[in-house]
């Protein structure tokens, strides 16, 4: 390319001029973000609001309602009273039965004593009611049933029924001395206190 002097005829040469070309970057580009979905037209479309008037409430239950439900569930609670109590009722008779049928074989062997007692010796008899009262306290002590072991131990009014006061030089003073009849407890809780004699 030659550019002309307004001075001078002949044509001047005019250098060339480099003009930066920016390359294209090939590093991958990264992904374009997706396009929102379009809405449906449907749901696009606008909804008709309710006012709060237009919304059912439930209507409060009126005193008649109250009562009614009041009435059934104290007839609710009082079925279940009697269900309770017929259940407790029927628990304790079969206890008491089971007691009682293991007693039936201790009194089959008393029976048994009194009709042989002109037959026997009397060391025999002895002996026998001895055994029989030994299957007795060990039916006693299947159902909880222990006795109170009082002679010589301090005297304690939880278990001890005080009848008076005897000289006792060999038992210590408030322990007791003799025991008049013997005491009872039942799963850890008194059947029967033992009637004693405190040494003074």
């Amino acid at each position: 390319m030659t550019t002309y002097d307004p001075w001078r005829r002949t044509p001047i040469p005019r250098r060339g001029v480099r003009i930066p070309v920016r390359r294209a970057d090939k590093s991958p580009r990264p992904p374009a973000p997706p396009e929102a979905p379009s809405e449906h037209p449907l749901l696009s479309s606008a909804l008709p609001t309710l006012s709060e008037a237009a919304i059912p409430r439930p209507t409060p239950p009126s005193p008649d309602d109250w009562k009614e439900r009041y009435l059934r569930l104290q007839a609710d609670v009082a079925g279940i009273k009697q269900r309770t109590q017929k259940l407790y009722a029927a628990e304790a008779a079969q206890q008491v039965q089971d007691v009682i049928r293991d007693l039936l074989p201790v009194v089959d062997n008393l029976q048994t004593a009194l009709d042989h007692t002109h037959e026997a010796d009397p060391r025999h008899l002895q002996q026998g009611v001895k055994l029989t009262l030994r299957a007795f306290l060990s039916i006693l002590t299947q159902h909880g049933v222990t006795a109170i072991e009082a002679q010589g131990q301090p005297f304690d009014p939880r278990q001890h029924e005080a009848l008076g006061q005897i000289v006792a030089p060999e038992i210590a003073s408030g322990h007791v001395a003799q025991v008049l009849q013997n005491g009872y407890m039942i799963h850890d809780r008194l059947l029967r206190p033992a009637k004693v004699l405190v040494a003074a």
